[in-house]
């Protein structure tokens, strides 16, 4: 027999988007019910960069900044990108604190850093700390989906558990799927991805070792461009937490050639140290796409997160797009649950996040290929990993032994090896390569994707065209449709511009008198933020805000701006000029 559970909204999956949307929707009072197969986090690590943007809206919904820089790394390791042939023998380096990239945040940034290297699981881990304790949250561990049934005003979701087999039935309002980039809730809605499924295949070796007193050089990504031991080394905390990525030619190679043992040799040589005793955490593998779902939601059903795009982890723009369809989808359907908006309302968040994933994605795609640039400056042609395998593994080799394979393998990379050395010692060919590295600063000079992002829809009114966001550049401003910028409301720059904001209502930003003000009827949906209280100069404000003493501006529950008015010829007409524009934003006909 089912047993029954009931709540407004029904959450799958316990990654950092469904917790996100899970503790957002808890801070606006909807309770929530989050199902999670697993019933402990794995402690191999993922995905490393938490943006600005995403370390907002984590603040939005109670965690903190200093709680999640325990975990981080250092500033030093989180600021540098090393290309290599081994730790100790650098080719080139990207210093975020040398190329201007720091400074830029510096200005639009709330936090003592702009963004924070931290391993994925340990998000989690403070997620999870804060869902368990959190209110309206019934959070659900080792539960799995099996299917869905829509009704006129409610979903009936069929889960099960996986200790004892028992069936369970959860009557929601929606539900929001987030059970990552093999999501099931996504094939039972019939849902198709578009795009490449398949880019690359890589195995990782996740290890322990303290290496600040080993490597010479601190930093969070290590390119190693050495033939024998190609990949990526990723420094989550460079103190006890490394992932080391490996390439694998598929189907040349196999995921499980690559083993334990493998993955240590080369760990050594990348070190320098055969004697060095590698602390082994565990192995993984994944497979590198491009694809975004062909819809973000069916009826009552939303995707989010992983489970309706998934890109190349170049840039770091994956889990960060995640936290940001939860937090753009939570607040509507708070105000649809809470009768304070029209259905209306959810369509838009397919079409305002929709165009941000696409940009992110086309990104992630566009550093994918540009990264192979380095190689390439010094006479290595990407494809040419696939040759030594392809030729070891042909149909004719079969008949050699191993041993024979083995010394053509050793051979053919020694060529490769002895290439690349040439060239990176022909002194006329290192300022090409020199030059290549620094090509790639956009890469991780992105202010503008974490930041300058511009919503379009309903929810949005202006007519203004959409500025077109450029990686390395962040514009801020009060245009409709972009978030709220951040600034300094006070001389000891303690104060800033986001403690005008409400997180569960729209605000309402004015210098007019307040007599005006209390005419406003409807606060439930709007507070009010008027700049008379603060004693910065009226002028610098008026700037900040781009509008004039008798014009407003109304930002919505997760910090976009919905409307400005940058002047009202008659200040007796903001309450009707406010409820209009409510109104239309909301979809609904009265207030």
């Amino acid at each position: 027999m089912k047993k029954n559970l009931s709540a407004k909204v029904l959450i799958i999956g316990a990654g950092p988007t469904g917790m996100t949307a899970s503790l957002a929707l808890s801070k606006l009072g909807i309770s929530n019910i989050i199902i999670e197969k697993r019933d402990k986090l794995s402690p191999h690590p993922k995905a490393h960069e938490l943006s600005s943007r995403s370390l907002e809206i984590l603040d939005w919904i109670g965690v903190k900044f200093n709680e999640l820089k325990k975990e981080a790394s250092d500033f030093e390791t989180a600021t540098k990108i090393l290309f290599c042939n081994t730790f100790h023998e650098e080719i080139g380096r990207i210093d975020l604190t040398q190329t201007g990239t720091i400074d830029k945040y510096k200005e639009h940034v709330s936090f003592p850093e702009p963004f924070l290297n931290i391993s994925q699981v340990e998000i989690e881990r403070i997620l999870r700390k804060h869902l368990v304790s959190a209110k309206n949250v019934q959070f659900l561990e080792k539960f799995e989906l099996n299917s869905f049934q829509q009704k006129e005003s409610s979903v009936l979701t069929s889960i099960t558990r996986s200790n004892d087999s028992e069936m369970f039935q959860v009557q929601s309002d929606y539900v929001i799927c987030s059970d990552g980039a093999t999501s099931k809730s996504r094939s039972l809605l019939g849902i198709k991805m578009i795009g490449p499924e398949k880019l690359s295949d890589f195995a990782n070796i996740y290890f322990k070792n303290d290496l600040t007193k080993i490597i010479p050089t601190k930093a969070k990504l290590y390119w190693m461009l050495n033939p024998e031991i190609p990949g990526v080394f990723i420094a989550h905390k460079p103190e006890k937490r490394w992932v080391y990525h490996i390439p694998v030619q598929t189907p040349y190679e196999k995921i499980e050639d690559f083993t334990k043992e493998v993955f240590i040799d080369r760990v050594k040589k990348a070190l320098g140290d055969n004697d060095i005793e590698i602390d082994f955490g565990s192995i993984s593998s994944w497979r590198m796409t491009a694809q975004i779902a062909d819809r973000f939601r069916i009826g009552s059903i939303f995707l989010s997160g992983d489970s309706c795009h998934r890109f190349p982890p170049t840039g770091g723009l994956g889990m960060n797009s995640g936290i940001a369809d939860a937090h753009n989808l939570a607040w509507k359907l708070a105000f649809v649950i809470n009768k304070l908006a029209s259905e209306k309302l959810l369509e838009t968040y397919e079409t305002e996040r929709r165009p941000v994933v696409e940009k992110n994605c086309a990104e992630s795609l566009k550093n994918s290929v540009d990264i192979t640039e380095v190689p390439k400056s010094f006479g290595l042609n990407p494809d040419l990993g696939k040759y030594p395998p392809m030729i070891i593994n042909s149909f004719p080799m079969k008949f050699f032994p191993v041993s024979w394979k083995k010394k053509l393998n050793d051979f053919l990379i020694n060529k490769v090896k002895n290439i690349s050395k040439s060239n990176r010692e022909n002194p006329t060919k290192q300022k090409m390569i020199q030059d290549t590295i620094a090509n790639q600063l956009d890469h991780f000079d992105r202010i503008g994707l974490d930041l300058g992002f511009c919503y379009r829809s309903s929810a949005i009114l202006s007519s203004e065209p959409i500025e077109k966001t450029i990686t390395s550049i962040y514009n801020a401003n009060t245009d409709p449709g972009k978030r709220f910028p951040h600034f300094w409301i006070d001389s000891q720059k303690k104060v800033s511009s986001f403690s005008l904001l409400s997180k569960d209502k729209f605000t309402l930003i004015d210098f007019s008198k307040s007599k005006f003000i209390p005419k406003l009827e409807f606060k439930k949906i709007i507070e009010h933020s008027s700049l008379f209280s603060f004693k910065k100069d009226k002028s610098y404000l008026l700037e900040k805000l781009q509008i004039t003493e008798t014009g407003f501006l109304l930002i919505r529950p997760d910090g976009i701006i919905a409307h400005r008015k940058k002047f009202i010829s008659k200040l007796e007409n903001i309450t009707k000029e406010v409820e209009d524009s409510l109104r239309k934003i909301l979809s609904i006909s009265s207030l």
